[in-house]
């Protein structure tokens, strides 16, 4: 090879290696401004939280249509449930699940805001136990209750929690002015967490697991055709909410939830009233027409109330605020601010005699 061809492969070759080194390079450079990027994306995407309105409405539904067939008319026909009846209304357990609710939204002492929304509208069926801490001078300590209230006002917390750990510890502040007995607390936890795992689009397999089966595992093997025939009147915890939750998980949409709970032939309006939030964050659809017939009887005051707490469960979340909650981490809603279960008093627990919560008169009005 003579000396200029030599010369011109050497330049041909140096030229080829730095083109060579230069693309490998960009392509390294832009892969990992990819990366990045895609991290990043990552990083900043919000947890998919579907939108779901009306969330309250979802328990104060099951409540009016169960109302009519809570004492004398109780029925075990199926058939013969009708979630319209004209007559049909709000109780007490309405009137205590947006009490509740307000309390968690705006930061209020539960047991005042109990007290206050139920002393307000007290011709709704509250139970003996409940009705003389009502009417009491000043707040009473809690009772001990076991009954099935501390379960059908406690919507909000399953609603409102953005971990397991947040919906135990509202579950919790909204039982104890009065339902502060472990099954009364219980009670609260297992229908919040229900109501929780199906905000956060779990199957039912999963909520069977993870709420009847570890809180009431007695009851896991049973079916509702097993339980119907011997079920009765029954105002406890340790009665009412495994079976609500039996209604839900064999259901086939909320109005089927709702039938099938009233239809049980027992505490039919707080039976509705409990499975109904269960089956409608799962479901993700209630009929017009029942809220329709929700929102012309209830008072505005609730009304408020719904639209307040649907406003705060959509808001927006962090990843970051999702899965490491501080308390600086609460959102504003209504005028109010939800903190953190870490900034709320609780209530100090108060032991007495266990009472069931309700002994209702047979007429409401």
């Amino acid at each position: 090879m003579n000396s200029k061809i030599r010369v011109l492969y050497n330049k041909m070759k140096i030229n080829f290696f730095s083109l060579f080194k230069q693309k490998s390079g960009s392509d390294t450079d832009n892969n990992t401004a990819n990366e990045t990027t895609k991290k990043m994306k990552q990083r900043k995407q919000p947890k998919e939280i579907t939108t779901l309105n009306n969330l309250l409405l979802s328990a104060a539904i099951g409540d009016i249509a169960g109302q009519p067939y809570e004492f004398r008319r109780r029925t075990k026909n199926y058939d013969a449930v009708n979630l319209l009846l004209p007559q049909n209304t709000y109780t007490d357990d309405t009137v205590c699940t947006f009490a509740c609710a307000d309390a968690l939204l705006h930061n209020l002492d539960m047991a005042v805001s109990l007290r206050t929304r139920c002393r307000a509208d007290f011709h709704r069926g509250f139970g003996g136990m409940f009705a003389r801490w009502l009417i009491a001078k000043e707040v009473q300590p809690a009772y001990n209750s076991f009954g099935n209230g501390s379960a059908m006002r406690v919507s909000a917390a399953g609603f409102m929690a953005r971990s397991k750990e947040e919906c135990i510890e509202l579950a919790t502040q909204t039982a104890q002015p009065t339902h502060n007995h472990p099954e009364g607390i219980k009670g609260a936890v297992a229908t919040a967490l229900a109501i929780y795992y199906g905000m956060q689009g779990h199957d039912k397999d999963f909520i069977r697991k993870h709420v009847l089966d570890e809180y009431y595992p007695d009851w896991s093997h049973l079916t509702y055709e097993a339980i119907k025939p011997d079920y009765d009147f029954d105002e406890t915890c340790q009665k009412t909410i495994p079976a609500a939750l039996i209604c839900f998980l064999e259901s086939k949409d909320y109005v089927d939830c709702l039938k099938l709970a009233i239809s049980l032939g027992g505490d039919a309006d707080t039976l509705a009233a409990i499975s109904g939030p269960m089956a409608y964050t799962f479901y993700k659809y209630m009929p017009d027409d029942l809220i329709a017939n929700a929102k012309a009887k209830l008072p505005e005051w609730m009304l408020k109330i719904n639209d307040e707490l649907d406003s705060f469960v959509t808001k927006p979340i962090d990843v970051g605020e999702m899965s490491a909650p501080t308390p600086d981490a609460g959102s504003d809603s209504g005028g109010g601010s939800h903190r953190r279960p870490s900034e709320r008093s609780t209530l100090g627990l108060s032991f007495g005699q266990c009472a069931v919560r309700r002994l209702r008169p047979a007429i409401f009005y």
